[in-house]
């Protein structure tokens, strides 16, 4: 029986494809950052929930340590939803939470894309805080830089 033998042969086809934390050069895109935030001294914030009409998150550009995230860009489903994307995420563990000395990871933490002439971009959010009273959740500004990427 003849002995068979094998060549692999490697195909490499290099493609210009655009990192998906780059937003389109067409459309305008800004950095998120959390203003507004109350907290006292002994609270911990657990979480956050964001609803963006007329813009989708293209990069989370702060991961933090011990939180979970979900985020959804509508896509064809933004016809009813404004166009946009919601995006929440919160602490594991309680050594997670972020006190009042850390909220500058708020800072410039989503890169957002506007959608196509759709409308104003809109946000709307709340945090959770936990502390000595109640659980509480509290509604929170935004601010938006103009950007081209994460920083």
């Amino acid at each position: 029986m003849p002995k068979l033998s094998w060549t692999i042969v490697a195909v490499v086809v290099c493609l210009n494809i655009p990192l998906l934390a780059a937003p389109s050069a067409s459309r305008a895109a800004a950095l998120v950052s959390v203003t507004g935030i109350k907290m006292e001294d002994h609270d911990s914030l657990w979480g956050i929930k964001i609803k963006i009409a007329h813009a989708r998150v293209v990069a989370v550009c702060r991961v933090f340590v011990g939180w979970n995230y979900k985020l959804d860009n509508f896509g064809e489903a933004a016809l009813y939803k404004d166009g946009g994307s919601e995006f929440s995420g919160g602490a594991n563990l309680g050594h997670d939470a972020l006190s009042r000395d850390n909220l500058e990871k708020l800072q410039r933490f989503l890169l957002i894309e506007r959608d196509a002439d759709t409308g104003p971009v809109t946000l709307h959010g709340t945090i959770h805080i936990s502390g000595s009273e109640d659980d509480v959740d509290r509604d929170v500004t935004f601010m938006l830089e103009q950007a081209t990427r994460c920083p």
